[in-house]
């Protein structure tokens, strides 16, 4: 469970996509979805046991590192690991989560429902009022706990505090601070 480190795919897309073709004396894997995020890919993988056609769609998940310098030449590496494990990482799209088949493995579980979890705790749509249960402290001294949600340029989402200021809140607290939706 270390990291590997090779020299930076063309394409990397391409890479995990071919990377989830397999096939042993026992199975057959292919991938039915990827979603390729800057330091993570999320894969949904169908294997299909050969002796009896049972077949399982399981999550694989890949940490990603990228080391700028051109005098390196093992400037990318990947972590590779699967919802079995409970990766640190519990971002994983909606899209993957629902093509993933039942499984009785705890770990694999809580891994799943850690990601729906913070699937519900994203950052609301556009023009949503949103008040958090304490204050929130910024770098300037102020401190809010309600924002509305808005569009800065074509595809940039900031809050606007009461005071009118702009904010950016990191996900990490849209996670750990509980919320709810004013208006």
């Amino acid at each position: 469970m270390g990291w590997l480190f090779q020299e930076k795919p063309r394409d990397v897309r391409k890479y995990f996509w071919d990377k989830f073709h397999w096939e042993t004396e026992r199975a057959v894997s292919r991938p039915l979805d990827m979603v390729l995020k800057l330091h993570v890919c999320y894969a949904a993988i169908e294997t299909v046991q050969k002796a009896d056609g049972a077949r399982e769609v399981w999550c694989a998940v890949y940490m990603l590192k990228y080391i700028r310098g051109e005098s390196d030449p093992y400037n990318f590496g990947y972590k590779d690991l699967t919802d079995r494990c409970g990766p640190v990482v519990a971002d994983c799209p909606a899209r993957i989560l629902d093509l993933l088949t039942e499984t009785d493995h705890q770990t694999a579980n809580e891994w799943r429902a850690r990601c729906r979890r913070n699937l519900e705790k994203r950052m609301p749509k556009i023009g949503v009022t949103v008040h958090f249960d304490r204050p929130i402290q910024f770098s300037d001294g102020t401190e809010q706990t309600d924002f509305t949600v808005v569009r800065v340029g074509k595809r940039r989402k900031l809050l606007r505090g009461s005071n009118g200021l702009y904010y950016r809140i990191p996900r990490r607290s849209w996670r750990e601070r509980s919320w709810m939706i004013v208006r």
